[in-house]
């Protein structure tokens, strides 16, 4: 099983040229997939191992704005219909609950805010 995992990450799909870099660099358009600058040298790469650890620490920033957002719209929509539930309270006294020290406020764009979460408590 570890060779297929090593075998994955050298597919011919997931490689990405230096020239295919620095064409990404160069264009107009907004999303360039991670490029900002061209690269210094022009070495082809033959391996590629990627960073497992920010990538998973990325994600999980995205999980859990996603569950402030989905609570957020669900606590909206039933002050709409007449309903009452505090999803968001629900889910804040969720996460105090595991010891993390978690706060979350509103900012002057009118947009939910909160504690960002590191280490441990992430």
């Amino acid at each position: 099983m570890l060779s297929y995992l090593h075998d994955y990450y050298h597919s011919k799909d997931l490689f990405r040229s230096v020239s295919e870099i620095i064409n990404l660099a160069c264009s107009a358009t907004k999303d360039k997939y991670g490029v900002i600058h061209q690269p210094l040298l022009n070495i082809e790469p033959k391996y590629y191992i990627p960073d497992e650890l920010h990538m998973m620490m990325r994600i999980t920033d995205i999980l859990i704005r996603n569950l402030f957002d989905d609570a957020n719209s669900k606590d909206n929509y039933s002050k709409i219909t007449g309903g009452h539930t505090d999803n968001l309270k629900i889910l804040i006294e969720a996460i105090c609950s595991c010891g993390v020290s978690f706060k979350t406020w509103i900012n002057k764009a009118c947009e939910l805010e909160y504690t960002s979460l590191s280490g441990v408590d992430k």
